[in-house]
């Protein structure tokens, strides 16, 4: 990308819409970090994704939605993830089997039986993701083996304000999403994160694999 000043880096809520669905990238605002994304559906876009990011190719990222329902059309909920997805919209990713019939570029996502997937307690995320009309592929903002971003201008001096961000100032919680793969009734701690184990564990009634 060609080298861009602060003020043409950040994006209105509409261009940035704009951008994602026509198969370009672009840096957004969650509750938890700033992220790249790309549409889900376009393998193009997701490879761009990755040569920004620097990101080995072999490494699935996650999809970000609107809402429950745009999760539902993508993987299977057993009745333990329909209970942990009470958390959304919030800081948990849930990985859990992938619908044979969803609309994603699975080789480029690097998906093969599961995929991770969260509804973002942000609301200009969930408008950005609902006005492209597609679950969005997304990895944090950062140059891989950097520290993750929580605002704009963290996003522009990591890219050396070449990545278009919209910007929503600092993010609530600041560290990544805790990651659960759920196979059933099976649940197992995949990363730590802001929503904490024992609370997840108080509404499950059980333990959890850590």
């Amino acid at each position: 990308m060609k080298k861009i000043s602060n003020n043409i880096a950040k994006l209105s809520l509409s261009s940035a819409i704009e951008l994602l669905a026509e198969g370009e990238i672009c840096a957004f605002p969650t509750d938890t970090v700033y992220g790249l994304g790309a549409r889900a559906d376009n393998g193009q876009a997701i490879k761009k994704l990755f040569e920004a990011k620097k990101r080995p190719v072999s490494r699935a990222i996650i999809l970000l939605c609107a809402d429950l329902d745009m999760a539902k059309k993508l993987v299977e909920f057993s009745s333990t993830a329909k209970i942990l997805a009470n958390y959304w919209p919030g800081a948990l990713t849930l990985v859990l089997p992938l619908k044979k019939a969803a609309n994603i570029a699975r080789g480029e996502l690097a998906v093969s039986s599961h995929l991770g997937v969260r509804v973002p307690a942000s609301n200009i995320a969930r408008q950005l993701i609902s006005g492209v009309g597609q679950a969005v592929a997304t990895t944090s903002a950062n140059i891989s083996g950097n520290p993750s971003t929580i605002s704009a201008e963290q996003v522009i001096e990591q890219f050396d304000g070449t990545m278009p961000v919209l910007d929503d100032g600092q993010c609530i919680f600041g560290e990544p999403s805790t990651i659960l793969k759920v196979d059933g009734k099976r649940v197992e701690l995949l990363r730590a994160g802001p929503v904490l184990v024992d609370d997840i564990e108080q509404n499950l009634g059980f333990s959890i694999l850590k």
